[in-house]
């Protein structure tokens, strides 16, 4: 994988990393589109740190050297992205009663 790839990606994460440490911060979410489904902004927050930090590690793994240490990045990276997604998932609210629209 070509580096500047790798710089491109990390600086989102980095972006998100931001928006999460703003929601922990404020108690709110921005931009302001995502914050009217969610319900928990410091849940949400806290969900957007673990997930970039989680892609930041995985998108690290070209530094490792060896066959285990590639696992463990990856196993790692994957475990913490899930997790904040989890985290994420979690502090949003609930969609609508879908059945009252079908036909």
């Amino acid at each position: 994988m070509h580096w500047y790839v790798v710089g491109v990606a990390i600086a989102l994460w980095v972006l998100v990393a931001v928006a999460g440490a703003a929601a922990l911060r404020t108690g709110r979410v921005r931009p302001s589109w995502m914050g009217r489904r969610v319900a928990r902004p410091r849940l949400w927050g806290a969900g957007a740190l673990v997930m970039a930090l989680g892609m930041v590690t995985t998108s690290l793994y070209p530094l490792a050297h060896s066959d285990a240490a590639i696992d463990v990045v990856f196993v790692t990276g994957t475990s913490l992205f899930l997790g904040g997604l989890v985290c994420q998932m979690l502090a949003q609210r609930p969609a609508g009663d879908r059945r009252r629209h079908a036909a």
